[in-house]
């Protein structure tokens, strides 16, 4: 149900290359492109009853056991490290920027106000809860905790900042925006001398934190000022100046110093188990999954064994239908089922078989704590309940006695942009971990507990794109826990920021995506036997971060394994090629200029080694590039391989925004070593006369401005595919200020001029543009003439949605370059995207 956040042009290809695979699906066509934002909409449209598609089921292999791998457990500990102001920059911001200050009127917004009037700037107040309209000029939203702190302000602090959203967008295409939370904890997130009962102000750095890493164009703050210092006269005018100032997002301002959260390695001395005789341990989160094998393995760990109280929101199994009981493979489940039920929906099928093996892992758990020698129950409840609580806490305690631990695993993800969340999807996230928790403490009686083990997030800690709600959440968890340490401490208290586990919400995919980001994943035996470890831990530490790293088997890090080759601002005004490659209103990066920029980053980094080719271009990710925005790009590179008498280097290009997050636009393997002899023509020239000239191609189906526009003549095209005549690249220089080389390795306009011509193809052929996605192998035999050259593309697949082609570059004197299976994607949207070259 989650927005895939990828662009329209990407899309495209997705969708097309899913007709390829589903070629009896119902097509996905123009119009659609823009509402089928998530997979659930892509689900549904597919099955759409039009489709008359009958059901089949696939038998599958069985599922083999999954061996964990070696691991290692990484166990992060907060402390606070002071911040000096000098060595940080402020931040651009044009004069008069319009603040919002949105929170109760006081005497600090009034001094904030005032400290903002003497730099320029034009603020006004409005109440978190009931806000106006949202002027288009605002260019800083600052959000001030209320001194009576209530769970509706942080949602509606969200919403604001989601109402704000377009304006700040806006400033920051002009010229600067910025987003800053201000809370009064004790100036030190928690840290500190936490002495007062206000701590959901805390969540308010989750709002920030997940701002800093959707939003990169905005300067996003996060400030903890501590309430004895709020009254200073000092206090307004330091907290507009860490406004205006560079990172970090979190400080902490306390009066005396400015301080940060940084993470330390901290190894943890266990100590002897606080439990005695007829422990009564309550697990929220449910039978399954991770809180399930945390469950068996206090039931493991302890002597005696305790009694163990799951809750959880599935229903409490029923009696399974003896026609099920004895199958085990999913596709023999789903077989059974629909032999009884003929017109169930996949929907309705998916759904019963889940539920079937829900209720099974439930058995399975409970039958497990039994075993162990534990006392096991599961109730079926919501935690957000509190009257559903109330009885069945009643009920639990005159069965088996006082509650003595408790293990908050509950927490559901809805992840959705800041700009896209709704208030069900945040009440949910929000709900489950914070009021379920806060009416677990309110119910229990405080005298008999042991200890507090609350499952908190890494997305807490870092933030996490999609994820507001749930950072919000968790920070608010780990200063709840922060506060109860202090009010009890005789009570083991610990809230874990756990990075992503081997299971529970990670799905395989999800998995898959952790793996490219370098982030390993919290093998289950090895968290379960963590979170025991820290519950019997005495260090002092409340808030812990564990995160979990693949050992022996693992793709090494990025940053162990890349070196930087070089790195570039892309000033639109100072590359001018970006601005003859505009589409949907933004500078696009080039193919052929990331070609020849990967291939620059090879070379540098193996001086000595001519260039002889790549292979496997994949473009992961178009640069798309707003008016007023300059990212930074970045090529690294592998250690080169032999191969073949040949220096293979892995090459990537990346961006960011905001010099800490990237995003990956693309990758190849760069090929090095001595140019080829001359080779002869190996592709025939398409003779077919073309109806249009070049100043129509240009006009009606092309979108490339001045620098672009290199094909002379179009000598031939059909469905075999197309010939031209193509001018050369001229000197770098004239492209872009302060180019990398002086002479071109590749020839990047011909090399565009190859893919305006399957777009020219595209278009006669199936009366719709396309676009470059991968190619399989380029080789060059010998530098690009700077004279006019022949370009001969060769189709050799095509359908509706993509087309794979062989393309040969030569002159008089015989073959320059071959690419082999270029790949487009072929779609009708992509028109409209072409008709928008202009930056707006």
């Amino acid at each position: 149900n989650t927005d895939l956040g990828i662009d329209s042009i990407k899309r495209v290809e997705i969708f097309s290359s899913l007709k390829e695979k589903l070629p009896q699906a119902q097509a996905i066509q123009t119009e659609h492109i823009g509402k089928l934002k998530t997979l659930r909409d892509i689900v549904d449209f597919l099955s759409n009853p039009q489709t008359k598609q009958e059901v089949s089921v696939k038998k599958e292999a069985p599922v083999l056991e999954k061996k964990q791998q070696a691991s290692l457990i990484e166990r992060k500990t907060l402390v606070l490290e002071n911040i000096p102001l000098d060595s940080r920059k402020p931040i651009k911001l044009k004069p008069g920027s319009v603040f919002c200050i949105a929170g109760e009127r006081s005497v600090l917004t009034e001094s904030i106000s005032q400290n903002l009037i003497s730099l320029g700037y034009s603020p006004f107040l409005v109440s978190v809860e009931a806000p106006r309209e949202i002027p288009k000029e605002v260019s800083g939203l600052i959000i001030v905790s209320p001194e009576k702190m209530d769970n509706a302000f942080l949602k509606n602090a969200l919403f604001l900042a989601q109402k704000a959203y377009p304006a700040l967008k806006r400033s920051a295409e002009q010229e600067g925006a910025v987003l800053a939370t201000l809370s009064f904890l004790d100036g030190c997130f928690g840290l500190g001398n936490l002495n007062h009962e206000e701590v959901l102000a805390g969540g308010l750095a989750g709002l920030s934190k997940t701002a800093h890493h959707e939003w990169p164009w905005i300067h996003a703050k996060s400030l903890d000022v501590a309430p004895d210092y709020v009254s200073s006269p000092k206090a307004a005018k330091e907290i507009v100046e860490e406004i205006l100032i560079s990172d970090p997002v979190e400080v902490g301002l306390t009066g005396t110093s400015r301080v940060t959260i940084k993470l330390a390695s901290s190894a943890l001395v266990q100590n002897k188990p606080p439990f005695s005789d007829n422990e009564v341990i309550l697990v929220t989160g449910g039978a399954r999954g991770v809180t399930a094998s945390c469950a068996i393995k206090f039931a493991e760990n302890m002597t005696p064994s305790p009694t163990l109280i799951l809750m959880g929101r599935t229903p409490k199994p029923k009696q399974e239908p003896e026609n099920i009981v004895h199958l085990q493979e999913e596709a023999a489940i789903k077989r059974e089922i629909m032999s009884q039920e003929k017109k169930i929906t996949p929907r309705e099928l998916e759904a019963r078989y889940k539920t079937i093996m829900a209720e099974r892992e439930i058995r399975q758990t409970i039958a497990t704590l039994e075993s162990k020698g534990s006392k096991a129950e599961y109730y079926s409840l919501d935690v957000r309940d509190k009257n559903a609580l109330a009885q069945s806490l009643e009920i639990i305690q005159k069965k088996y006695g006082k509650v003595t631990g408790l293990i908050h695993g509950a927490g559901v993800i809805a992840d959705q942009f800041i700009e896209n969340k709704s208030p069900e999807s945040f009440d949910l996230v929000y709900e489950t971990k914070v009021i379920g928790l806060s009416n677990l403490l309110e119910l229990l009686p405080k005298e008999n507990l042991k200890f507090l083990a609350f499952f908190s997030s890494s997305t807490a800690r870092f933030g996490r794109t999609g994820q507001v709600d749930y950072a919000i959440a968790n920070e608010v968890l780990n200063k709840i826990a922060q506060r109860q340490a202090r009010l009890y401490p005789s009570c083991r208290v610990v809230s874990v920021n756990w990075g992503p586990w081997d299971g529970g919400m990670v799905t395989p995919s999800l998995a898959k995506i952790f793996e490219k980001e370098g982030v390993g994943l919290i093998p289950i035996e090895a968290g379960a036997e963590q979170l025991w470890k820290e519950v019997c831990a005495q260090d002092g530490n409340i808030e812990v971060v564990i995160l979990g790293s693949l050992h022996g088997t693992q793709s090494p890090k990025a940053s162990e394994t890349l070196t930087l080759a070089f790195d570039r601002e892309l000033d639109i005004d100072k590359h001018p090629f970006l601005k003859a490659h505009i589409l949907d209103n933004k500078a696009v990066l080039p193919v052929a200029v990331i070609v020849e920029w990967l291939s620059h980053g090879a070379m540098h980094l193996n001086p000595g080694f001519s260039f002889y080719g790549f292979e496997n271009l994949s473009i992961l990710k178009g640069l798309k590039i707003p008016k007023n925005q300059i990212p930074l790009i970045q090529v690294l590179a592998q250690k080169a391989e032999q191969r073949d008498g040949f220096c293979v280097v892995p090459t990537l290009l990346r961006t960011t925004w905001d010099k800490k997050n990237f995003d990956l636009n693309a990758k190849a393997n760069i090929i090095l070593g001595s140019p080829r002899t001359q080779e002869t023509r190996s592709l025939s020239p398409i003779t077919r006369a073309y109806p249009h000239t070049t100043e129509e191609m240009y006009q009606k189906f092309l979108f490339h401005g001045e620098i672009f526009q290199g094909i002379e003549k179009v000598q031939g095209l059909s469905q075999e595919g197309i010939s031209a005549l193509v001018r050369a690249s001229g000197n770098p220089s004239e492209w872009m200020q302060n180019p990398l080389r002086n002479r071109w390795i590749t020839d990047p306009l011909a090399l565009d001029c190859a893919f305006q011509m399957m777009i020219l193809w595209s278009f006669d052929c199936y009366g719709c543009a396309s676009l470059p996605c991968s190619i399989g192998k380029f080789q060059q035999m010998r530098k690009f003439p700077k004279e006019s050259i022949q370009i001969h593309a060769q189709v050799k697949s095509h359908s509706e949605t993509k087309a794979i082609s062989d393309i040969e570059f030569l002159d008089s004197k015989g073959t320059i370059a071959i690419m082999q299976d270029y790949e487009c994607t072929l779609h009708g949207s992509l028109k409209n995207a072409f008709e928008l070259n202009y930056i707006s």
